[in-house]
């Protein structure tokens, strides 16, 4: 399955019956978290939306300026309880800018249990990604290969260089249940699949330190998958192939299938 956070609109999925609250506290389960991060973010989306219209004129001379260049622009943070939500506007360049104006991905950052968490959510808000601090100390180490400190900062370069795109995978893992492999074009995720909409990633592996494997195997398998949204001739944005071709609904059933 692909997952695609790129091109928030106003138009999001029910979520299924399960208690939802304002805020994230321990004595969640990390299905309830996931759900009520959904819910939360769905019921801000107004707000979001109408920070991204006050923003418009802001970013309008950038965007004309910088041509076809793609930009990312800071993030605009959101408080909401214990959640900070990060609105993280681009735009594919001027052409773009122009026909489709400003859009943003969504991320946001919490505590649970005493640790950092990160999400990425997708698809209009009906699926979302948690990352744990984990995963990105290892893409430090294993890409990076610097002295960055985890941060927001820091998640969203990972982020930016993935182009929000992801094919996510179920794998056979034994003593390891619902285990799920995330390809990027830069390396692979390892992680579980909570319920149909919520995944959790616990660590990464570079894709030059990928030997032979499952991991591998999914990596490979994702790179025709996970072409980056462009822009045609005449000015419309081009979408993977495999982004048109199955609803969520159907692919959540459909391990491997692109969505």
């Amino acid at each position: 399955m692909i997952y695609n956070s790129l091109g928030v609109d106003s138009t999001h999925s029910q979520l299924t019956s399960i208690n939802v609250t304002v805020m994230i506290v321990d004595t969640m389960t990390i299905e309830e978290v996931g759900k009520s991060l959904l819910k939360i973010a769905q019921l801000n989306t107004p707000r979001f939306m109408a920070i991204m219209s006050h923003n418009q004129k802001k970013y309008r001379r950038i965007a004309i300026k910088k041509g076809q260049e793609q930009i990312n622009f800071k993030p605009i943070n959101v408080q909401v309880e214990n959640i900070t939500f990060h609105i993280c506007p681009y735009s594919f360049g001027k052409q773009d800018y122009k026909k489709y104006g400003l859009n943003y991905c969504l991320l946001a950052s919490y505590k649970y249990k005493g640790r950092d968490m990160y999400c990425l959510f997708s698809n209009n808000d009906s699926f979302i990604q948690i990352y744990t601090r984990h995963f990105f100390e290892r893409f430090i180490e294993r890409h990076l290969k610097d002295d960055s400190e985890v941060n927001i900062n820091l998640v969203r370069k990972y982020f930016i260089e993935t182009e929000y795109v992801c094919y996510v995978e179920s794998v056979n893992k034994e003593g390891y249940e619902n285990a799920v492999y995330c390809g990027t074009n830069i390396g692979t995720g390892c992680g579980y699949r909570v319920c149909d909409n919520v995944f959790v990633f616990n660590t990464y592996i570079d894709k030059e330190t990928l030997k032979a494997g499952e991991k591998r195997r999914v990596y490979d398998e994702s790179q025709p998958q996970i072409q980056p949204i462009g822009m045609d001739v005449l000015g419309n944005r081009i979408f993977p192939r495999t982004l048109l071709e199955v609803a969520f609904s159907e692919a959540a059933n459909n391990d491997g299938e692109a969505a």
